[in-house]
């Protein structure tokens, strides 16, 4: 996930505009149910963005 300023920012350009709604994140169930904790904070890398979380695997 992204913030929503962000997400705002990337959809006005032309190869991400799309027909329909936009859903928030605020309105977005499965964001709502924990999405909070993987929101990526992106950094500028050459001609676009970079972002990385880290994730856990518990393996039996």
């Amino acid at each position: 996930y992204f913030d929503d300023a962000i997400s705002d920012q990337v959809l006005q350009h032309a190869a991400y505009r799309r027909a329909g709604r936009r859903v928030r994140n605020s309105q977005d169930g499965i964001f709502q149910d924990g999405g909070r904790s993987l929101i990526l904070t992106p950094r500028k890398d050459g001609d676009g963005y970079a972002a990385a979380f880290d994730i856990g695997l518990g393996i039996t």
